[in-house]
C-alpha cells in the first residue's frame, strides 16, 4: 500500500518520486510492487493542489498520464517507465474555499462515490449514544449534561466546518467526522474521581475541544474567533454548567 496525501504545495516531482520509491524493478523500463503482488496507491486531498498560471495541477497532471499512458518519464535519463500492478483510489473534499475542480480528462478514468453528509441528527444520535453509556457510571449530575455536551461539540463542528475553511495557506483547516469523534473519546478517557461534578464536565470538554480544533489554528484572528465561539456555546448550550469556573477553559 502507498498511502499520503496531497496538500496545496505538492508538485509532481514530489508525487512521482513518492510512488517511484516504493515500487521495484520487474525489467527494463517496467517497475511495480513484487512479482506477484498488486499495489494500492490512496492520495487523500486529491483536489488540493495549487494551480499553475496555466489552470493545471501538476500532480494531477503526471497522475494522468500515468493513467493515460500506463507510465511516465524518469526525469534525470529519460527513460520511460511502465508502471504495472497498480490501483488507484482517491479522496477529496467538495471543490470550493482553495479546492479546485479536477479537470473532465482526469475524472474519466475513475467510478465516482458521493457520501452525503450526515445530518445533524444522525450526528446527534450517534454520540448521544456513546456519552450516555459512558456516562452512566458517573455521578448523575454529570451524566444528565451528556446531550448538551454532544450537542455543544456539532455545534463547534459545524461552525468550524462554515467559518474557517482551508486556503492555500490553511490548507489543514480540514474538519471531518475523526474530530468529532476525538472531543469524545477525549473525555472518555476521564476517570470518575477526576470529573465528580458537571462543571468538572465542562472543563474536560472545552480542554478537549481545544486540542482538538484550537491548536490548528495558525493565526491570532482565527484563534481569536474560536475563543468567542467556545464562550458563546458555554453560555448557550451548557449554561448550568458554566457559571463558575469552566468558563476559564476557554480564555
Amino acid at each position: 500500500v502507498i498511502s499520503f496525501a496531497f496538500s496545496a504545495q505538492t508538485n509532481a516531482n514530489q508525487t512521482q518520486d513518492i510512488i517511484d520509491g516504493k515500487l521495484d524493478k520487474r525489467k527494463k523500463g517496467t517497475y511495480g510492487p513484487p512479482f506477484g503482488k498488486k499495489c494500492l496507491l490512496f492520495i487523500d486531498d486529491l483536489n488540493m493542489p495549487a494551480k499553475e498560471k496555466y489552470g493545471a495541477q501538476p500532480p494531477i497532471e503526471l497522475l494522468r498520464q500515468w493513467m493515460d499512458t500506463q507510465g511516465w518519464y524518469e526525469r534525470k535519463t529519460a527513460e520511460f517507465r511502465n508502471l504495472v500492478d497498480l490501483i488507484f483510489i482517491g479522496a477529496m473534499g467538495p471543490p470550493g474555499a482553495g479546492r479546485p475542480f479536477l479537470t473532465g480528462r482526469f475524472q474519466r478514468h475513475f467510478n465516482l462515490v458521493f457520501v452525503t453528509p450526515f445530518e445533524q441528527e444522525s450526528l446527534q444520535r450517534i454520540f448521544q449514544t456513546i456519552m450516555q453509556w459512558f456516562l452512566g457510571r458517573f455521578p448523575g449530575a454529570v451524566a444528565g449534561v451528556a446531550n448538551a455536551v454532544v450537542r455543544s461539540t456539532i455545534q463547534l463542528y459545524e461552525d468550524m466546518s462554515a467559518a474557517m475553511l482551508p486556503t492555500p495557506a490553511k490548507s489543514h483547516y480540514t474538519f471531518n467526522l475523526r474530530d468529532l469523534a476525538k472531543v469524545h473519546l477525549g473525555i472518555c478517557r476521564c476517570q470518575k474521581k477526576s470529573m465528580e461534578s458537571a462543571d468538572d464536565l465542562a472543563r474536560c470538554w472545552a480542554h478537549e475541544a481545544h486540542r482538538v480544533f484550537f491548536d490548528r489554528l495558525v493565526t491570532k484572528d482565527d484563534q481569536t474567533w474560536f475563543r468567542e465561539k467556545m464562550s458563546e456555546i458555554l453560555k448557550e448550550r451548557l449554561e448550568i454548567i458554566c457559571r463558575s469556573t469552566a468558563c476559564r477553559s476557554c480564555r
